[in-house]
């Protein structure tokens, strides 16, 4: 289910999550066009589990 943030609370949820990761670092997944949701976020937890990335992740 989507949520709409404003960006004062992005920026402090985006700040704080990536203070806890242990590169502070932050991995983005574009899914492309025409890709449906559950296939998107296959995709993602593949790509996540198989680099072994601790980064921050959203969706």
């Amino acid at each position: 289910m989507a949520e709409e943030v404003d960006r004062p609370t992005a920026e402090n949820w985006l700040s704080s999550a990536v203070r806890k990761t242990p590169d502070r670092s932050v991995l983005v997944f574009i899914h492309g066009f025409n890709n449906h949701f559950e296939d998107a976020v296959f995709r993602f937890a593949q790509i996540v589990h198989d680099s072994g990335a601790h980064s921050t992740r959203y969706w």
